[in-house]
């Protein structure tokens, strides 16, 4: 899958936790903003939750910031480099915990997706 694709994934579950179109909340729930920095989208829509949720519902989304905000940083199409578990970037060795970038997107969006029901 393209960076596009799992960047529309994730548009179309922000967009039903702010029940809005395309472009909403400032233009950061648009699949093109997503793509280029899924952080700000995703923040933004875990704070929303957050501040609607109890205590519960909140540690969830505690435990998806610090299971996935490492991943986060990389954005989509940084993911999308990792063909295996390690990358070099500027002369500096990253690894991440799954076999490649795709298996972090998917996991990225099964978890941002159970957490924000």
């Amino acid at each position: 899958m393209n960076a596009h694709s799992y960047a529309i994934e994730i548009e179309h579950i922000l967009r039903n936790v702010f029940n809005c179109e395309r472009g909403g909340v400032a233009g950061l729930i648009d699949a093109d903003s997503i793509e280029h920095n899924s952080y700000v989208s995703i923040a933004c829509g875990l704070g929303y939750v957050y501040a609607k949720s109890d205590s519960l519902k909140q540690t969830e989304i505690e435990k998806f910031i610090s299971d996935y905000g490492y991943y986060l940083d990389f954005g989509i199409n940084g993911l999308l480099l990792f063909t295996s578990n390690e990358r070099e970037i500027n002369g500096s060795s990253y690894s991440i915990d799954y076999d490649n970038g795709e298996k972090v997107l998917e996991a990225i969006i099964e978890a941002l997706s159970q957490v924000c029901k």
